[in-house]
């Protein structure tokens, strides 16, 4: 943040939206909530003995609500994954993404429930939230009544499901780095001054640069 001279966010979402900071301080209410019915060390005794597939990914990785793998095989690991855990009652959420990491979750924990709790905590309305990211562990973001932007390097499995679910609230960035950033932020400004209205494309294969 320093060293690109970015403002700093009054909240932090991290963890593939399993921890909620504001500032330096966990917001254990989110922490409680998604604590629910998550049984986390049966989940990583049961995975890491029964998938050696699945490649556990490093310390920093992990944390009290998020076991993290790399995946080893092929795709079908996915569903016999989330199958077994439905099998044993072992309730979790399985996202898959990057085409290599796969993360084990609460199930009340995604990116769009995160931030259906910060709107509710903070007050801000569905219309009033703007919403970026690349790839598939962002879905859940853009399946909220927001305004979403999906950038020029998203991830296949976010492009293919924008190709086949997105509204006309959430647009595709078919445009350079830099450019896409200077695009964002003038739609920033038209957002918050409430000059920005809903955004369609029909055809999402042939969107054009903003």
């Amino acid at each position: 943040m320093l060293e690109r001279e970015l403002l700093d966010p009054n909240y932090w979402i991290t963890g593939v939206e399993t921890e909620i900071y504001a500032q330096d301080q966990l917001d254990f209410v989110w922490a409680n909530k998604i604590s629910v019915d998550w049984n986390r060390d049966a989940i990583a005794s049961f995975v890491t003995t029964q998938f050696p597939q699945l490649k556990l990914q490093v310390k920093e990785e992990q944390n009290s609500w998020k076991l993290s793998f790399n995946l080893l095989d092929s795709l079908g690991t996915i569903d016999q994954l989330v199958s077994s855990l439905q099998t044993r009652q072992l309730k979790a959420q399985v996202i898959f993404s990057s085409n290599v990491d796969v993360d084990i979750l609460p199930l009340n924990a995604n990116k769009g429930k995160a931030v259906q709790y910060l709107q509710n905590k903070l007050g801000i309305a569905a219309n009033r939230t703007l919403v970026c990211g690349d790839s598939g562990n962002d879905i859940s973001m853009f399946q909220q009544p927001v305004y979403g932007v999906i950038v020029n390097n998203a991830q296949l499995e976010l492009i293919e499901w924008y190709q086949a679910h997105a509204d006309e609230h959430t647009i595709l960035r078919k445009i350079p780095m830099r450019a896409a950033f200077l695009r964002l932020c003038t739609s920033l400004s038209l957002f918050l001054n409430n000059q920005l209205g809903p955004i369609k494309y029909k055809t999402p294969k042939s969107v054009p640069p903003a």
